[in-house]
Order: C-alpha cells, then structure tokens, then sequence
C-alpha cells in the first residue's frame, strides 16, 4: 500500500518540479552588479535583478538622513516613449497632468 502511495506521489510531484525548474529557467536575464540599477531605458519585460548587500552604496556616516530620499528628480516624458510589454500586449496613454490629491478632493482643487 505505502509502495503505491510513494509511486502515486512521486508521479505527481515530479514533473511538477520538473515543470517549475522550466518555467524559471525561461528569463535568463538576470542583472547584476551595477547592471542591476540600470534606469528604464534598458528595462525589459522578465528582466530580473540580483542585488546583494555589497552592491548597495554604503549610508552617509555622518548624515544617515540624507543618505536617502535626495536624489529623485522630476522629468519630462520623451516624446512617444511608452513601457516595453510582453508580445501580444498593448499600451497607451490613458491620462497625462495628473496630479496626486487626497481621496475626496475634486480635481480642480476647489475641495466642494
């Protein structure tokens, strides 16, 4: 009884793992080192990134705030760029202008 149990169980679990081994190995992109802070214009669809301690940049010693949130800046879109999707995937601009408000304000600012 155990012997059909195990058999039943292994001809299940098998190509199962067999199958997950597969479905990971697909994306072989995987970006290391200072490849792996590349901005969006070498972002691609299944890009993967493998960033260790020793990549990080180390904190400022003598201002650990301001090791962090001073470098983020605000630019331009360049004209026509869109995201890069999976084959058979469409993107397009669905609005632009937007601003973040609060849930409840209205759009126009006027708070009625």
């Amino acid at each position: 009884m155990h012997a059909r149990t195990l058999s039943a169980l292994l001809a299940h679990v098998v190509p199962l793992a067999v199958l997950a081994s597969l479905a990971c190995a697909q994306t072989a992109d995987v970006r290391t080192g200072a490849a792996a802070f590349d901005d969006w214009k070498t972002d691609t669809p299944g890009a993967r990134r493998l960033i260790r301690p020793s990549d990080l940049p180390a904190p400022r010693p003598t201002d650990p705030e301001g090791s962090i949130g001073g470098n983020a800046k605000l630019i331009d879109t360049p004209p026509g760029a869109l995201p890069r999707v999976p084959e058979g995937f469409a993107v397009q601009v669905f609005a632009t202008g937007v601003q973040s408000l609060p849930t409840g304000v209205p759009s126009d600012g006027s708070g009625s």
